[in-house]
């Protein structure tokens, strides 16, 4: 027969193993359109002339191969976000952020991915618009640019 106190403990573990596993799997998402963020910036400055070599050498630790399929990996994954909805690179350049504002923002939850089928993360043109109102009038409120701001909804 289990007391109600090793009841208590077994609920807690409970509550606290969910917990975690939320917060991983928000990292885990978080991660990846961080990946993908930059695999689209890597795709950019290929087209603006850079070289594998030069890509490879500004991020350091990523040699010319990974350059080539990171690349490769994102002009594929423009082909499966779903009409009406942005990816990851598109979202950032409908925004008017930098990489790092747009991460800090889906890590902070001002704005949510949704995940459109297995692997395939895209956001909503009506959230990153709102995203852009908020920080745009955020600017107008304090005089701080996004990148400088510490405020929080």
């Amino acid at each position: 027969m289990k007391s109600a106190q090793d009841e208590g403990s077994r609920e807690a573990a409970r509550q606290k193993l969910v917990e975690a596993e939320v917060e991983y799997q928000r990292a885990r998402a978080d991660d990846y359109v961080t990946r993908l963020i930059r695999d689209s910036a890597m795709v950019e400055a290929h087209r603006a002339g850079l070289s594998s070599r030069e890509i490879s050498e500004l991020l350091g630790g990523i040699a010319q191969p990974n350059v080539v399929r990171a690349r490769r990996r994102a002009t594929i994954r423009q082909q499966v976000v779903p009409e009406g909805l942005l990816s990851p690179a598109d979202a950032v350049r409908v925004s008017g952020l930098g990489p790092k504002e747009f991460v800090s923002a889906v890590r902070e939850g001002r704005i949510h991915s949704v995940e459109v089928q297995p692997g395939v993360l895209a956001f909503r043109p009506e959230d990153v618009r709102g995203l852009a109102a908020w920080l745009s009038g955020l600017v107008e409120v304090t005089g701080l640019e996004p990148a400088t701001s510490t405020l929080r909804t």
